[in-house]
């Protein structure tokens, strides 16, 4: 059972996600899909544990670069990682005008001043013209355990290799009919 959140703890970190997650600087410029992965990645950071306890329980004038440091080390080099400073990034910027009295006048976003590691990022894979050419002159609807080359849209092919979620549209380029099947 999920508690709802405190937002009674005026100031503090926890108190500054519920805050964002329901102004209008977050609803009108993070779209609805997206959301709740700002809600997984500021909720981990509340829960983040430090030398004085959860950073969610830290009041927001507490976090300086070193800090924001050693909250980004606990999630090590990852993606998550870098969303954890993008979004406490965009976070501190766009709430700072609405609470500068709880905000550091020395460092005005902490998160500015983390640098984040390379990683090394997958690469996709590439399909060559014959699979393009023996795909689009193709009359059946290839699978994804057949071939990389199976997601299309209405617009024209991509060949994204990614597993479908449902249904797999298939326009091929000689005929431009479109069929359909539910994989």
């Amino acid at each position: 059972m999920k508690v709802p959140p405190d937002t009674s703890r005026y100031g503090t970190v926890e108190w500054l996600v519920n805050a964002y997650l329901k102004h209008s600087s977050f609803t009108e410029r993070v779209v609805e899909f997206s959301r709740p992965d700002y809600r997984r990645v500021l909720d981990s950071v509340c829960d983040v544990r430090l030398e004085k306890g959860p950073v969610g329980d830290a009041m927001i004038s507490n976090i300086a670069v070193s800090t924001a440091e050693k909250i980004y080390e606990q999630f090590g080099g990852t993606r998550m990682a870098e969303k954890v400073v993008t979004y406490c990034k965009a976070m501190w910027k766009r709430m700072k005008p609405h609470h500068p009295e709880l905000f550091r006048t020395d460092t005005p976003n902490p998160w500015h001043g983390v640098t984040l590691k390379r990683r090394k990022k997958q690469t996709k894979g590439h399909v060559n013209r014959e699979t393009v050419y023996a795909f689009a002159s193709s009359p059946t609807v290839v699978s994804p355990t057949e071939s990389p080359a199976w997601s299309c849209t209405c617009a024209g092919l991509f060949w994204a290799g990614v597993q479908p979620l449902e249904t797999t549209i298939i326009v091929p380029l000689a005929t431009r009919a479109v069929t359909s099947r539910v994989v």
